[in-house]
């Protein structure tokens, strides 16, 4: 995987009312908790992916690298008097939303595509629009760095997503099959 080509400034106008903001001093720590509280969300009967910060913060830590892997939060302009004077340490009100993509690999072609690893916006700003301008901005996004496709997951729970994700034109193409395994050192294991 290589570096993006775009470069945005750290702080911009965004939809009216809000500030996109590509930069913050505790990007791995907030993500951690966007995915704790979507996994909440999603996952309200699953204890360890939806009450255990230890996850989370893992797949932050694991996969999260800014160089390659962008993260843009969404916030209330009026937390800013003049969004030109922020930087990376100003403190600022709680981001509402945030984008995270990334690099996919098509393993049968070997083709690059964008990947939306995740896009999250908390519940009471939710049909404002701000999840829409997320995927269009990832979408013009893709095309300034020349991808022919834009990918993402979605768990077919979470229909409020797919449903958003249909409206852009996004469609199925795969079916990911997940099999639990309550014990690892079962009997059935091989010897």
């Amino acid at each position: 995987m290589s570096e993006w080509k775009r470069t945005i400034p750290d702080i911009q106008t965004w939809i009216p009312g809000y500030v996109l903001r590509t930069k913050c001093f505790n990007d791995r720590q907030l993500l951690a908790q966007f995915i704790r509280n979507y996994n909440q969300e999603v996952f309200p009967d699953n204890r360890e992916m939806s009450h255990n910060p230890a996850h989370s913060a893992h797949v932050v830590e694991t996969y999260f690298q800014p160089q390659i892997t962008p993260l843009l939060w969404v916030e209330a302009a009026d937390a800013y008097p003049e969004p030109e004077q922020v930087n990376l340490y100003t403190p600022v009100t709680q981001p509402i939303a945030c984008l995270w993509l990334a690099q996919d690999i098509e393993v049968e072609t070997g083709d690059v595509k964008m990947l939306i690893q995740f896009l999250y916006v908390m519940p009471s700003y939710r049909n404002q629009g701000i999840g829409t301008a997320l995927a269009n901005y990832a979408e013009e996004w893709a095309k300034e760095e020349g991808f022919e496709q834009i990918t993402l997951r979605v768990y077919v729970n979470n229909t409020s997503a797919m449903k958003l994700y249909r409206k852009f034109g996004f469609e199925d193409e795969q079916i990911t099959m997940t099999k639990r395994l309550s014990n690892r050192e079962s009997s059935n294991a091989p010897d």
